[in-house]
């Protein structure tokens, strides 16, 4: 049974081949990549969020032939524009091996509009994944407002979470004791790193590595399993997160994953991204 390209299979046992597909047969453009060790693999796709709603760029996590982060779907609010992210054409992929990691890199054109595109650019090591986005410079897309990032992490369960909470961008944080992510209210930002373990399948760590200039990642818990990126308005501005000129190459979004909470905590793959 096959679900479609993959790069590398993992072994799933018959019904969680049956879910993948499932979940997958609407999509298109599937590209994976698993890290050296096979235990994590990375899946890009295009796929509606919903019925009738337009293609989305959407992503799952396996490991060790367990989903870990279940579809969610990538996007840029950017100001008088169609979200970037929505009705995109795969144009060229391309994979590359390390010894520490193993890459993809998948470059998307946005249907009826003046040839914006995107790329996707993903790492997966045995003890991470890492992906970032760049947007080159094209017609009508030279300087850049945005108004928010839709990175979403959608997990395959509800997972005990370890949150340090705020109620505003500039407030005090308030540590607070583990709680399930659904106890969590969507009124509260969530600080980074997120540390969070679901049961059976292991912990992880969602954090932002890379660019200075970049607005700090935030996240908010936005409906059942799932927390969205949410980034701090620029200064007398209420909605515009990032005004700059393309080529914009963003910061890391990295999952970092293993058996324990120390695990995820002594990880070297943010001081190597960080170079």
């Amino acid at each position: 049974m096959t679900c479609g390209a993959r790069a590398s299979a993992l072994p799933l046992p018959f019904w969680a081949a049956l879910l993948v597909c499932a979940t997958l047969a609407p999509a298109q453009d599937l590209r994976t990549v698993s890290s050296p060790n096979g235990q994590l693999e990375f899946r890009a796709f295009i796929t509606p969020p919903s019925k009738g709603a337009p293609d989305r760029l959407g992503y799952q996590v396996f490991y060790q032939g367990k989903p870990l982060i279940d579809t969610s779907f990538l996007a840029f609010e950017i100001r008088y524009q169609t979200p970037l992210g929505e009705k995109l054409g795969l144009i060229n992929s391309f994979t590359s091996n390390t010894a520490s990691y193993h890459s993809l890199t998948a470059e998307y054109m946005q249907n009826g509009t003046t040839g914006r595109r995107l790329t996707l650019e993903v790492r997966a090591y045995d003890d991470a994944l890492a992906f970032r986005f760049l947007i080159p410079r094209t017609v009508y897309l030279e300087n850049i407002e945005i108004e928010q990032e839709d990175t979403e992490f959608h997990f395959a369960a509800d997972p005990e979470t370890f949150p340090v909470l705020l109620s505003g961008f500039d407030a005090p944080s308030k540590p607070q004791s583990p709680a399930k992510l659904s106890e969590i209210s969507p009124d509260v930002l969530i600080a980074t790193p997120l540390v969070a373990q679901l049961p059976g399948i292991g912990w992880l760590s969602i954090s932002q590595v890379g660019d200075s200039n970049y607005p700090r990642l935030f996240l908010n818990h936005s409906d059942d399993d799932t927390v969205i990126a949410t980034l701090p308005p620029l200064p007398g501005q209420a909605t515009i997160t990032v005004r700059t000129t393309t080529p914009l190459v963003c910061p890391w979004r990295v999952v970092l994953i293993g058996p324990s909470r120390d695990s995820v905590g002594e990880s070297h793959v943010p001081a190597s991204l960080a170079r």
